[in-house]
This record gives structure tokens, sequence and C-alpha cells, in this order.
């Protein structure tokens, strides 16, 4: 059986304030930024064909999510399929626990050389750059042309628990 790929990120910020001027008056002012975007399939810009999503939760410490071989698990926990991105387009991370502190940024795999999530149009640009997720936070990245994923050069995004066991939804679309 084929798969479909659609998706629509959705990103928005919609502020209103007021305020009493003189003489009883009404003053006030809208802010509205909206990035809507419907991806359809396909492997050209602002197109995908491969998702991958999870829940989890990491004790104090850090896990390395290589983005060449994530793994996909059913409702009982056994292992369906492995993912292989080899362009990632959208990345979506919300820290979902009630206190502490979730960091996301470049990691180190297999014999420990730096193979980070980083680079020019990546984002993190170097292997150091981390980006810190507080609870209740989350952390939305789109690029319709995405970053290309290189096996031992810029396959793994590093999660960290800095002060607690934290627990996070992720998801991420691209091309396999």
């Amino acid at each position: 059986m084929a798969a479909t790929f659609t998706a629509e990120l959705i990103a928005r910020l919609v502020a209103s304030e007021t305020w009493t001027l003189d003489q009883g008056n009404l003053g006030g002012n809208s802010h509205k930024v909206d990035a809507t975007v419907s991806v359809a399939a396909g492997t050209a810009a602002s197109e995908i064909d491969l998702v991958w999503s999870d829940s989890r939760s990491l004790a104090v410490g850090t896990e390395q999510l290589e983005l060449d071989n994530l793994t996909q698990l059913d409702s009982a926990g056994a292992t369906l399929n492995a993912r292989t991105f080899s362009v990632v387009k959208a990345i979506l991370i919300r820290n979902t626990t009630a206190s502490g502190l979730l960091t996301i940024g470049g990691g180190t795999g297999g014999a420990g050389a730096a193979d980070a999530f980083a680079g020019a149009g990546y984002p993190m640009v170097a292997d150091s750059d981390k980006i810190d997720i507080p609870f209740g936070g989350f952390f939305f990245w789109y690029d319709p042309a995405g970053a290309a994923v290189t096996n031992g050069a810029t396959d793994v995004l590093e999660v960290e628990a800095t002060t607690a066991t934290q627990t996070y939804e992720i998801a991420i679309i691209g091309e396999d």
C-alpha cells in the first residue's frame, strides 16, 4: 500500500491591545502574523514524502535522534519500520513537562565525530548551537527547500533534559 502525504503547517500570532485615552476615548491596535503553509506530496520545494512523530520521555541526560534512522513504533511500542530522512523540511518539538528545561541542538553520533543537524540552511549553524525549550514551550522550524541529511555529517539532533525528566512531542517532515 502506497502512502499519500499532505501537511498543513500553521504558525499564527494574533494579539490586540486597547487603552483609554484622555476624555474617555478608546485607542487600540491589533497585531497579526500568519504563516500558514499547505504542503503536498513530492520531493520539490514545499513538498514532502516522509513523516515521523513521537511522544518521548527523557531522564536527565541526552539522547541522539539519528535523522537518517528514526524508528516508528506502534501504540504497543513494537517497531513498525525505520524512517530515513534525506532532507528535513520542518521540525516541531513541544516540551509537555510542567517544569524544567529541554535543550535541543547539535550532537555527535557513532565514534563521537561531530555530525550535528547544523550548518548553512539548518536550524543550528554550528554543532555547539543549542536552543532551550522551557516547560510548556515549543520550537518550530520550517524551510520549504529543506536541509540535507548526510549520514555521519548532518544526521544527529540531540535532545537534552537538563534539570529533570522531561516529556516532549516531536514531529518531523521531509523527504526519504
